[in-house]
């Protein structure tokens, strides 16, 4: 199949956009420590009870917990267990952060 003439000359100098490299760029230097990172077997990202009391086991012995946890509440679209809290804890600290109660 034939490119359109007209964007022919922009398909032959379009560069692509390396999202991995692009990814690491901006990824966070902690993350490299966080104990998460060391297992892969444990679900960061469900809601059942079960789940989220094994991440959070993890997160107590995290040498970055602090740094997860900060950047977690101000990343308020991350899903899953940071630094310990769930999707619901985070929003209630940040609730109190607004109300000036923490």
């Amino acid at each position: 199949m034939d490119l359109d003439p007209s964007i022919e000359p922009l398909a032959e100098t379009r560069e692509f956009f390396d999202v991995a490299a692009f990814i690491e760029s901006v990824r966070p230097a902690w993350m490299d420590k966080s104990e998460c990172f060391f297992h892969p077997e444990v679900d960061f990202f469900s809601s059942r009870g079960d789940s989220l009391r094994e991440a959070r086991e993890i997160c107590k012995v995290c040498p970055v917990e602090d740094e997860c946890g900060e950047y977690a509440l101000a990343n308020p679209k991350v899903r899953g267990v940071w630094a310990g809290m769930s999707e619901r804890d985070r929003r209630a600290i940040l609730k109190q952060r607004r109300q000036g109660t923490v």
